[in-house]
C-alpha cells in the first residue's frame, strides 16, 4: 500500500538516479507557470522581476521553471533540492548555445551537510552540473543542518534576492 502525502510531482524513489516523472512534473510547472503569467497581466510586474525558488521538491520545481519553462525570470533559488540525473533540464540545457543559456537567471543553492534525506553530495552535484552545462550560480554549504532551513541559508538568500532585484 503505498502513503499519500502532499507533494510538487510525483517521484518513483527519493534518488537522483531514477528517471523524473515527466507527467506530474510537466503538468505542475505548467500550472505554477500559467500562475505566474496570470499575475504578470493581472499586476504589470514584469517576469524578469520575479524569483522562483523552494525547499526540497519546491526546488527542484523551480530549477525546472526558470532553465526549462520560463527563463526571463530574474532568479531560481533551490534549498537541499537535488534533480536527477537524466533530468530534462540537463538536456534542455544540453541542446542550446551557451550565448543562449548565458541569459538564463542565476541560481542560488544551499545545502545542509547533514541533510540524511536529500544528502548533501546530490545537491552539489546538481549544481555542479548545472554550472559545467553554464548556468551561473552560488552553492553554499550549511553546517550541521539536517533536511531543514536555517537562518544563515535565509540570510544569504535574503541578501541574494536584493541582489538579483535591486530597487527600481
Amino acid at each position: 500500500m503505498a502513503l499519500l502525502s502532499h507533494v510538487w510531482f510525483d517521484r518513483i524513489s527519493i534518488s537522483p538516479n531514477v528517471p523524473e516523472h515527466t507527467e506530474t512534473l510537466e503538468t505542475t510547472g505548467k500550472d505554477v507557470t500559467d500562475f505566474i503569467r496570470q499575475e504578470v497581466v493581472k499586476t504589470g510586474i514584469p517576469e524578469s522581476r520575479i524569483i522562483v525558488g523552494g525547499f526540497s521538491m519546491g526546488g527542484a520545481l523551480a530549477m525546472h521553471i526558470g532553465f526549462r519553462l520560463m527563463s526571463k525570470v530574474a532568479g531560481v533559488f533551490a534549498l537541499s533540492s537535488f534533480l536527477s540525473h537524466t533530468s530534462s533540464i540537463y538536456h534542455s540545457l544540453k541542446s542550446m548555445q551557451r550565448e543562449d543559456i548565458k541569459t538564463f537567471p542565476p541560481l542560488f543553492m544551499c545545502h545542509g551537510d547533514r541533510d540524511s534525506l536529500v544528502p548533501h553530495e546530490w545537491g552539489k552535484n546538481t549544481f555542479q552540473t548545472l554550472k559545467q552545462l553554464g548556468v551561473d550560480g552560488e552553492f553554499h554549504t550549511i553546517p550541521n543542518a539536517l533536511h531543514e532551513m536555517k537562518e544563515k541559508e535565509l540570510l544569504q538568500l535574503y541578501e541574494w534576492i536584493n541582489r538579483c532585484l535591486p530597487p527600481m
